[in-house]
C-alpha cells in the first residue's frame, strides 16, 4: 500500500513566522512609552519628588538609617515639649498584608479593635497592595474606621479596574485599566488626610503606604545629578505579602545605641487564610499556571512571617498574627464582590470585639503543637 509522501510547507510557515515578527513590531510602536531607567549603580541615589520617601528592603541604605533615628529625635522633642518626663512609653507597630478584597478582613479587625478598647496607637504602619490602601486609615487611627467599612463592602471590581479587549496582550502594558482605583484613590486620599499623616510623623511616628497599580505598573519620575528617569512600579506583593522594616536594621540595638529603651509590640495582619484554597485545576496551560501562581504567592506570604518572626525575635518585638479563620467559607464571585467581602468584614470586627487571639508564632511553628514520638 502506497503512503502519501506530505509535502513541505515552507511558505505558509514563513508567512505565519513573517505575520508574527509584523505584530511584534507594531506592538513594540504601540507600547506606552517611557523615559530611560536608572541605572543599576545609581539605584540607592535615584531620588523622587519627596525625599527619602522609599527605601530598598534588601539594601543597606544610610539615608533609611539616618530617617528612623531622626523620627527618634523628633518624638524625643515633642515629649518634652509636652512636658512629658519619666521612661518611654511602650509602642505598637502594625504591618498589614495584601490579599485583594480580603481586605475587608482587615478593615473589620481594625474596627472590631475600636469597638473592644485596646486598639494602640501605631508608631509605624506598613502596608502591601491592598493592606496598602488600608494603612493610612489604621495609621491615623479610629475616626477612619468607617471610611474602611465603607470601602471594603461596597465597592465592586467596577471600582477598582475596567478589563481591556484582547489587543491589550499586543499594544498596552495590562490586560486592565486601573483608572477607577486612581479616582478611589483619590476621593479618600484628601489633603486633610495627608495634613494629619504629617502632623503624626512630626511626633515621631512613621506611616509607609505605597499605592500600587494593581494591574498596569506606576511610573515615578526621580531624579540622579539632575537626570531625569523613571522607575516602574508594579504591585509590592511581587517582592514580598508583608513587611516591617529592613532585616538588617538591628532595631533594638540601635535604639538602645541612642538611648532608647522601651517595649515593642508588631502586630500583622495577614488578609489571607494560612491554609491554601482547594481547587480542581484543569489540565490546560493557563489553568495550571494560574493556580502555581496563586501558590506560590500563598507560601510567599508564609515565609514573610517566619521572617518577621525571626527579626521580631532578635529585636525584642512582641509578635502578633492575625488571619482569616479557616472556617470562613463564604465563596467568592470576583476579586471584590461585596456579597463576600460584607461578611469577611462582620467576621473580623466579631473576633476583634471580642478580643482577638494574636497568634504569637507563625503558621506551623507553635513549641506547644509540637510533633513528638509516640
Amino acid at each position: 500500500m502506497a503512503r502519501h509522501r506530505p509535502q513541505p510547507v515552507r511558505l505558509p510557515l514563513r508567512r505565519l513566522a513573517v505575520a508574527g515578527m509584523a505584530l511584534l513590531l507594531l506592538a513594540g510602536c504601540a507600547s506606552p512609552s517611557r523615559l530611560a531607567a536608572v541605572p543599576s549603580v545609581s539605584t540607592i541615589e535615584a531620588q523622587t519628588v519627596i525625599p527619602n520617601a522609599r527605601f530598598f528592603p534588601d539594601r543597606s541604605d544610610p539615608a533609611f538609617l539616618k530617617e528612623v533615628l531622626a523620627s527618634s529625635q523628633r518624638e524625643a522633642a515633642w515629649l518634652a515639649k509636652s512636658g512629658h518626663t519619666g521612661p518611654l512609653a511602650p509602642v505598637s507597630y502594625l504591618s498589614i498584608s495584601g490579599g485583594g478584597g480580603d481586605g475587608a478582613f482587615g478593615a473589620g479587625l481594625l474596627a472590631g479593635w475600636t469597638e473592644a478598647g485596646t486598639r494602640p496607637e501605631f508608631k509605624l504602619v506598613t502596608g502591601v497592595s491592598t493592606g496598602a490602601l488600608i494603612a493610612p486609615f489604621a495609621f491615623l487611627g479610629p475616626r477612619y474606621d468607617g471610611v474602611l467599612k465603607q470601602t471594603y463592602t461596597t465597592v465592586t471590581d467596577r471600582d477598582i479596574f475596567k478589563k481591556r479587549n484582547f489587543s491589550a496582550v499586543l499594544f498596552s502594558d495590562a490586560m486592565a485599566d486601573t483608572a477607577p482605583m486612581g479616582k478611589l484613590v483619590d476621593r479618600y486620599i484628601t489633603q486633610e488626610l495627608l495634613d494629619e499623616i504629617a502632623v503624626e510623623y512630626a511626633k515621631g511616628t512613621l506611616a509607609s503606604a505605597a499605592i500600587p497599580g494593581a494591574f498596569p505598573p506606576v511610573m515615578i519620575d526621580v531624579t540622579v545629578g539632575g537626570v531625569r528617569y523613571q522607575e516602574m512600579h508594579v504591585d509590592g506583593g511581587a517582592t514580598r505579602q508583608v513587611f516591617m522594616y529592613p532585616q538588617n536594621l538591628h532595631l533594638g540595638t540601635t535604639a538602645a545605641g541612642v538611648g532608647v529603651v522601651r517595649k515593642r509590640t508588631l502586630y500583622i495582619i495577614r488578609n489571607s487564610r494560612l491554609d491554601p484554597d482547594w481547587a480542581s485545576v484543569d489540565r490546560r496551560l493557563m489553568s495550571i499556571v494560574g493556580r502555581s501562581v496563586s501558590s506560590l504567592i500563598q507560601t510567599q506570604g508564609l515565609g514573610d512571617l517566619y521572617r518577621m518572626y525571626l527579626t521580631s525575635t532578635r529585636d525584642g518585638l512582641d509578635y502578633n498574627l492575625a488571619y482569616i479563620p479557616s472556617d470562613f467559607r463564604v465563596p467568592k464571585k470576583s476579586d471584590f464582590d461585596v456579597a463576600y467581602m460584607t461578611p469577611l468584614f462582620e467576621r473580623g470586627r466579631q473576633l476583634a470585639a471580642a478580643g482577638y487571639p494574636w497568634a504569637k508564632y507563625p503558621p506551623g511553628y507553635d513549641p506547644n503543637d509540637a510533633l513528638v514520638a509516640p
